[in-house]
Parts: C-alpha cells; structure tokens; sequence
C-alpha cells in the first residue's frame, strides 16, 4: 500500500493530497483527530501535515478458531483498524478446536461447527468491507500442526490418533501422496476467497511424536534422507509454497518455519522473542514482527508501547544460565525457550539491511480465553496505541502523554461503535443483576491475571486439583486488560511524587470514591453468594484506600510516617506485588500454584505505592522541613 499523504487545514477548508485512495483514507483518519467540539460546535485547527507510515505492515491478529467472532464482531474491529490507520487483519481460520471457513470440496470441515463457520459469501463480503477501509485480510490455515479439527473430519489425513497428547495438537501425515492432494484443492479454494497476495500458513509448535511414532512415516524419512522432524516439516512446508506459489500467493509462516533452505522470499513472523528477528533478517527473510505484542497476555498499554519493532533485544531475552536453569525444572519449556532468548555476550544491532527486512509488526490475539462478547475489551484501546509505534517514528515514546491521548481515542472508538464497556456492563449484569454497579466501580480498579493465569487447563495441569470447563462468566472475565482511570490515578501519584501538588485533591476524592465502592460490594456479596471469591479482593481496595488516604494526609501535613505505619505499609504493598509476579510470566504461572482470589490483580497498587514512598521521603519530626507549600 501506498498511504502516504499531506493534509492542509487553512481559511479556504480542508485540502488533502495523496497518490492512491488508500492514502486518502489515512489522511481523513488524522482529520477525526484535528476535530474538537467546543461551545457545542466542531472546530478544527489550522495545520500543514506531511505524513506516512514508518511499516508498511501494521497488523492485528485475530483467532477466531479457538472462539467464533461474529461477522459483526469483525467489522467492529475493522472500523476501529481504519480510524488507528492500521492496514492487515490476519484472521487465524483453522486450529485443533475448528475450522472455521466453508469449503465447498470439503465440507465435513465445517459440519461440527454448528453453524459458528464463515460461509464463502460472508467472506467475499468481509474481504470488500476491509478493502473499502483500505485494510488488507490475510488467511491463515495453520499446518501441519495444530491441526486436530481437520483430521477428525477427514480421517484420512492422520499420522497417529486423534486423541494423542501432543502439545500442539496432532500433526497431518505429510508422507502421504493423499495429503498433498487434498491441500492443493483445500488451499486453492480457500486462496480464491482473499485477492491478497499473501497467504499465511502456520508451520508452528509442531511436536513431531506422531510423526516418529509411523512406521510408515519413519520408512519415508529414511527413503528422503530426512535426519529429523526438522527435516521433514521444512520438506512439506517448502512443498506447500509451490502450491500457494501458483496461485500467485507468497508464504507467511510462524518463526518455526525459518531454517536454512527455507527460501528468502518465505516471510517469517517472530513470536517468541525479539531475537529471532536477528537470525531470520540475517537469513534474508522479511520479517513481521509479533513478539512482545501479544495482547492475551494482557499486559497493559505501556509494557507493549515500550517494545520497538528495530530492536532486537526488545523482548524476551534471559541469561543463558537463567534458561538453562528453567529448562532443568520444566523440560516441556524447550519448544518455547529457544536459543533466541539467550542474550549473546556482546549484544545485538539490526544492521541497516537488516531494518529493511523488517516489513512491519502484527498483534495477536489468541482467543482461548476471549468470548465474542469479550473482544472489543481485549484487543482496544491497547491496540490504538501500537498503532502509534508501528506508524509513528521510534522517538514517539513518551508513556505519559500517550496515556492522555488514549483516553480520547476510548472515548472516540465507543462513539464511533465499539463495545467494550458496553459488554463488560451485560457480563457485570449477569453476576449482579439489579445491583452491578458496585461491581463495575470494582472492576475499574482491577486486571486480570496474566499469561493465561486465569486458564482452568493451565491451574488444573499445576495445582493439580480439576477445575472444570472455562464458563467465562466471572469478573476476571469481564475486567478490561487495563483500566485508564486506574492508569491515571497511578500517572498523577508518580507526578505528585516528582513535586507536583496539583493532583491532591484529585487523589483524595478516587480514593475516598473507590473505598465507599469496596463496601458496596462487602453488601453486594451477602446478596449474592457467587461473589464470594470478590469479598477478599474489595477488603483489599479497601485497606489499600485507607492506607493511600493515610499517606496523602501525612503529605499535606508535612510530617513522615513512623517506622512501624511505614512498615506495615509496604509488607502490604509487597503482598500485592508477589501476586503480580505469580502471572508475570509463562514460567511463572507454571511454577505458582497460588494465584491471587478471584484471578484479579489491583491495578492502582503503583500509585499507592509513590504515595506511601512520598510519605516517607518527608523531614521525620524534630528536623529541619518545609511543609508549607504542600499544604
């Protein structure tokens, strides 16, 4: 795409000049921008604007394998992609849980979907209202891996049982002739229902016990020469380029299909950490780099607008003795902890060639825990800000004012149609029905736990004890990733902090607010006994309010805390923060059993927390101080 463009606003109106539609489309997205209201009218500034784009690839991903998303579900999102100026929705089509597009030459692909499938129609009609918004829609069939869905319709492409537990899910049998065919028909239909060039086809987390386990497959190895599953899934990938090849589609695939006779024109997308983005630009691969925006996640809005798309020491490096450390407790973790993420001794620098090759970023967002009804709240605004960093240069990076300006974009995103707070309201309203106020005042002061900490599979698998199907009804579910008002509150405390007296009041009346809240839940729970696992975490908000209280009052009365205020002080802050650290990685969640109640982290803990060390820094009593200006 060529989306260039300058925009020119002066006395005679609104000149806009680009070289193609698409470019048009941008600048009329920065006109919403330059539009305030004020004495009821809309106004907008006098402005000279020459832009574009710093990547020409700015994405987001979307599985709607694991969870149907509705038609009308994607459009929403497809909006909001055009008013941030993103231009790539990659839908993840197919996995072990379903395959979600029609084919017409197979059908039985679809047939167990109750009716939770996209027809050809509706896919021709989804490609036409992105293209309309200058937003290109990428496939995704993931192979040969991942791939449960597909053989238990068509038996036939099996390597080993159905039901095997194999991380990853089964893998096709790619030895058979019968394989090849069917793939060529399946992927031919499939590639002429998306006019884009590119076609992106998995390749990822394929284990390869099945595999080693055929007899048949381990005679075909040894006729081809194959040393190993390396060998053999880069024989059937290269195999599934030329199909794609001559439909004029060029391949995509997960970091996984990178190797060395993979052909440069393959794109790889980096997932695991931002080192392999080093290894596959130095292979001569343009790369799309997703490795440290995966909103699932759910870290908040600055963890991920920290992380530039050039830098490949961005994400997910640890010490070599650190992997080693953690492939000894958790050997399963090999296939996650590659030599990408060990940290080289004399650090690393994308050469200039290297940053050519870095065609763009994606964000992903995998739904094993997202619901339609929960996907507005999982992917935006987060996404309006990595927007921002795929667009914008690398030195548009200040946290605080991007946290002011998306606020506005929130705001400018539900009026516009988008329905995260809006679902989180009916969600809230099922658990408290008459009365779900109090819990949405709850909820602006909480997250969810991270990297799938809240995944029943996941607990089941570490604490042992069985938890059940996922309902996806509780209040981690309806939580945002990140509240702004929690984010605001913890912005002004740090500014207070820093000498800034201005937000005292400001903090006062939220903590005052947010304590009178907790109490409404405590009545909240008698009424209904399913809250029960909320009770702890509103006493929480609670003691954590009435010790942010106490501070602010010591502050405005110039005077430190004693040791022993101090020291309970902080063990509680502490306490909050080892809860955090539970979810705050993969590992992590693997190797903490304890997961704070009700699977919700307080997101206003960092504010109280320059509160209580502002506190601490005053003159204690008897010396020297300046209180005055801080009354």
């Amino acid at each position: 795409m060529e989306e260039a463009y300058t925009l020119r606003v002066d006395e005679q109106g609104v000149q806009i000049s680009a070289d193609t539609p698409v470019g048009v489309l941008r600048a009329l997205a920065t006109l919403r921008q330059l539009i305030v209201v004020q004495d009821g009218r809309a106004q907008i500034a006098h402005a000279v604007i020459g832009d574009a784009p710093r990547f020409a690839w700015r994405g987001l991903m979307i599985d709607v394998a694991r969870h149907f998303m509705a038609v009308p579900t994607l459009e929403r999102q497809i909006d909001a992609m055009e008013r941030v100026k993103l231009n790539v929705l990659h839908l993840h089509l197919s996995d072990n849980e379903a395959f979600r597009v029609q084919s017409r030459r197979y059908p039985r692909l679809t047939q167990g979907n109750q009716g939770r499938f996209y027809t050809q129609e509706q896919i021709r009609d989804l490609v036409g209202y992105a293209r309309a918004r200058g937003i290109r829609v990428i496939p995704e069939i993931d192979l040969p891996g991942h791939a449960k869905a597909m053989i238990a319709a068509y038996p036939l492409l099996a390597s080993g049982p159905v039901d095997a537990a194999i991380p990853g899910g089964p893998a096709i049998d790619v030895s058979k002739t019968e394989t090849y065919v069917f793939l060529r028909n399946l992927l031919n239909e499939v590639a002429s229902l998306f006019p884009d060039r590119y076609f992106h086809i998995g390749g990822d987390e394929v284990n390869g016990a099945d595999w080693m386990d055929n007899p048949r497959i381990a005679d075909y190895m040894s006729v081809h020469r194959f040393a190993d599953k390396e060998a053999l899934q880069e024989h059937f990938l290269l195999r599934l380029k030329r199909m794609l090849a001559d439909q004029g589609k060029k391949v995509i695939g997960w970091e996984e299909i990178e190797s060395a006779h993979m052909p440069e024109d393959v794109v790889v997308q980096v997932w695991k950490s931002s080192g392999a983005i080093d290894r596959a630009t130095r292979r001569g691969h343009q790369v799309i780099v997703s490795a440290g925006y995966y909103l699932d996640h759910l870290w908040p809005t600055a963890w991920h607008y920290r992380i530039d798309p050039l830098d490949p020491a961005a994400f997910g490096y640890l010490s070599a003795a650190d992997r080693q450390e953690m492939l000894a407790q958790h050997p399963e973790l090999a296939r996650m902890m590659t030599q990408d993420m060990v940290r080289p001794a004399g650090g690393t620098e994308l050469t200039a060639e290297q940053q050519q090759r870095v065609i763009g970023a994606e964000a992903p967002l995998w739904s094993e825990l997202v619901t339609d009804e929960m996907l507005d709240g999982r992917i935006w605004p987060r996404t309006a800000a990595l927007a921002e960093r795929f667009w914008s240069s690398a030195e548009v990076n200040d946290t605080s004012d991007m946290y002011r300006r998306l606020a506005v974009v929130q705001d400018q995103l539900r009026v516009q149609g988008l329905e995260d707070a809006a679902n989180a309201e009916r969600m809230l309203a099922r658990l408290a029905p008459g009365r779900s106020a109090a819990l949405s005042d709850l909820v602006a002061v909480t997250v969810p736990v991270r990297n799938f900490a809240h995944m029943n599979k996941i607990r089941s698998m570490v604490d042992g004890v069985a938890r059940g199907a996922q309902t996806f009804n509780t209040l981690a579910d309806a939580a945002l990733p990140e509240s702004l008002e929690a984010a605001s509150f913890n912005l002004a405390a740090a500014s207070l902090r820093q000498g800034d007296l201005e937000p005292i009041a400001s903090l006062r009346a939220r903590m005052q607010g947010w304590r009178a809240d907790s109490q409404s839940v405590q009545l909240l729970v008698r009424e209904f006994p399913g809250l029960q696992s909320v009770a702890k975490i509103s006493a929480d908000v609670a003691m954590l309010m009435d010790t942010g209280l106490e501070a602010l009052a010591k502050i405005q009365s110039g005077q430190a805390p004693d040791a022993a205020w101090l020291a309970d002080a902080r063990a509680m802050l502490e306490r909050h923060v080892h809860d955090e650290q539970a979810s705050a990685s993969m590992y992590a969640v693997l190797t903490s059993p304890d997961q704070p109640t009700a699977d919700l982290l307080l997101a206003i803990v960092p504010g109280v927390r320059d509160l209580v060390e502002t506190s601490a820094s005053l003159p204690k009593q008897g010396e020297a101080r300046h209180a005055e200006s801080l009354h």
